[in-house]
């Protein structure tokens, strides 16, 4: 179980600079609820965007793309995750 307030653990921890782009990274997909993701995942067609669900990016529903689901919690994010087979249970 995803249990956030335990801790889990991780392989590295990226500290990004404001200047510095997580889609600049390897990653295949980003669980983030900033609203400015999803305009920025349309110039990334083949990574995916978990957008977490929350009042400030409410608006965004309008604008969501092929590579952007929203999730309504880290269960739901997780759940979405092994679906893909990126993960195994924990």
């Amino acid at each position: 179980v995803l249990d956030i307030k335990k801790g889990r653990e991780y392989n590295e921890l990226i500290r990004l600079d404001l200047s510095e782009s997580k889609l600049d990274y390897p990653f295949n997909v980003y669980l983030d609820d900033y609203p400015g993701m999803v305009e920025k995942m349309n110039q990334h067609p083949g990574k995916l965007l978990l957008l977490y669900d929350q009042p400030w990016n409410k608006k965004e529903r309008d604008t969501i793309y092929g590579n952007v689901l929203r999730v309504f919690g880290w269960k739901d994010a997780l759940s979405f995750i092994r679906t893909m087979g990126i993960i195994e249970e924990m």
